[in-house]
């Protein structure tokens, strides 16, 4: 075989060695594409989208619209922000022996439904009578039911008996607001601080 012949056999060998992938250039190649396709997507399919790395560091990419096999890590969903507010009002001050008013309203509430906790001390305080529907799980605690319906926004008032000995200061708090709208979305809700009532002696107590 002539000189030239040589030369070019080695060159068509050293060319092939060089461009030959790697199994790993195959996996880097693989993720990135799958990757492109997943920023390609609609916000919607996005959400639906979970990664996962394998023991040997590959990412697995899945769409979660079918079939119960899911990797092991998803991409958690943003909670609901709080575009809502829960308010409270009541008097500071209430003679024992007296009932309590405390006013609960959520504006902005057309529609919405769930439910909202509120908890008081016992000990101070003794549940009466509620203006709307209104379960009470345990002395002190009471589970609120919000269904103001459409056209109007909840409002309740609970009627509270001043139970406890004149100094004792009752606070009154919500504790968790769970709402969601006539589709079954998910609305968040800020509480608002405790208010704090204190007991007075009956007028004309010596």
């Amino acid at each position: 075989m002539s000189l030239r012949g040589r030369a070019a056999r080695r060159s068509s060998g050293t060319s092939s060695a060089r461009v030959r992938p790697t199994h790993r250039q195959h996996c880097a190649t693989l993720s990135v594409a799958l990757a492109a396709l997943v920023l390609a997507g609609d916000a919607d399919a996005n959400d639906r989208i979970t990664v996962h790395r394998d023991a040997r560091g590959v990412l697995h990419f899945s769409n979660l619209t079918g079939g119960s096999d899911r990797p092991a890590v998803e991409h958690a969903r943003t909670p609901p922000q709080p575009s809502l507010s829960v308010l409270m009002q009541a008097p500071p001050t209430v003679e024992q022996g007296d009932t309590l008013q405390v006013t609960v309203t959520i504006p902005g509430s057309v529609g919405l439904r769930g439910h909202l906790d509120l908890v008081f001390d016992e000990n101070v305080l003794a549940f009466r009578d509620a203006s709307d529907a209104v379960e009470g799980r345990a002395p002190g605690q009471l589970t609120l039911r919000v269904d103001p319906g459409i056209g109007s926004v909840y409002s309740v008032v609970l009627e509270l008996d001043a139970i406890g000995a004149p100094g004792a200061v009752a606070n009154i708090r919500a504790t968790a607001a769970s709402l969601e709208n006539s589709e079954g979305d998910a609305v968040g809700a800020s509480v608002p601080p405790a208010l704090a009532t204190r007991v007075l002696a009956p007028a004309g107590a010596g």
